[in-house]
């Protein structure tokens, strides 16, 4: 779970992560609260683990969307869920025994 607390929740961000990974597990792992504003071409943003999974690898994640399983590093890429028409476009495109 992603979230960006506004300033007057961050003296809670530890137990707002802690309520959402409890009410939330096993379906996810790991809490973050974004850092600053998506500055860079990529959208990618700076965050920071408030529950759970803070390991390495903690950001390697696996997305299913229309049959297709997506595995990215969360910190590194952009996924938005809401561009599901443009990844279904781009889905197409791809031959079935692919790895893009």
């Amino acid at each position: 779970v992603n979230l960006f607390l506004r300033d007057d929740l961050l003296p809670f961000k530890y137990i707002i992560g802690k309520v959402l990974l409890d009410k939330n597990s096993p379906r996810i792992r790991t809490v973050v609260n974004k850092i600053g504003s998506i500055e860079t071409e990529y959208r990618t943003f700076g965050m920071e683990v408030i529950a759970g999974n803070s390991q390495d690898g903690w950001s390697t994640v696996q997305v299913r969307e229309e049959g297709c399983v997506y595995v990215l590093d969360f910190q590194r890429v952009y996924w938005n869920s809401r561009l599901g028409g443009e990844h279904r476009r781009l889905v197409k495109l791809i031959r079935e025994d692919a790895t893009a």
